[in-house]
């Protein structure tokens, strides 16, 4: 008890700092949330309350509504008793190797790999991520080498695009 006579109370600056630190990670963790699947979601186990106010931010175009919402998102986490069980199985769904979040230059990577080597690097990239559409794949490196000049382009960006989301763990 006489420990706690002597601790110095934290500053108004110091106690500003640390409520707007706070706050940064709710508005991270709402945006996060608003952007996974609906299959991830599910995954979470969220309150109803909180799994309908995300829907609704995820339904906002404009972007002021869509802040707005995003605010209602927070301030849901903010009343949730379980916000570091939350932010701890988002990082298990979004990062499930444990690794850094998998990034558009790596589903880059994997695109020009599967153009180049064909079925060999399809094999490799399937072993790794068992979940992966092998047909879908296959079908959209199809499409990227039929495509005439002014189509490939668009065909390697869907084929980039979808490894993207493979690589994201969208794709159940």
């Amino acid at each position: 008890m006489s420990e706690d006579k002597h601790a110095e109370p934290l500053s108004r600056t110091a106690l500003a700092k640390e409520r707007k630190a706070e706050e940064k990670s709710f508005a991270t963790l709402a945006a996060a949330l608003v952007a996974l699947s609906p299959k991830q979601l599910a995954k979470l186990r969220l309150n109803e309350a909180t799994l309908e106010v995300i829907d609704e931010a995820r339904r906002m175009r404009s972007h002021a509504a869509r802040a707005r919402q995003l605010r209602a998102v927070r301030r849901e986490l903010r009343d949730s008793d379980n916000v570091d069980a939350i932010g701890a199985a988002l990082d298990a769904i979004v990062n499930h190797h444990g690794g850094p979040a998998p990034s558009a230059y790596e589903a880059g990577r994997w695109a020009d790999r599967f153009l180049d080597e064909g079925d060999a690097a399809v094999e490799v990239f399937l072993s790794d991520y068992e979940h992966a559409d092998r047909q879908r794949i296959k079908a959209l490196i199809r499409k990227v080498r039929k495509a005439d000049e002014a189509k490939t382009a668009e065909a390697r960006r869907a084929l980039r695009s979808f490894v993207e989301t493979i690589l994201k763990d969208i794709i159940p």
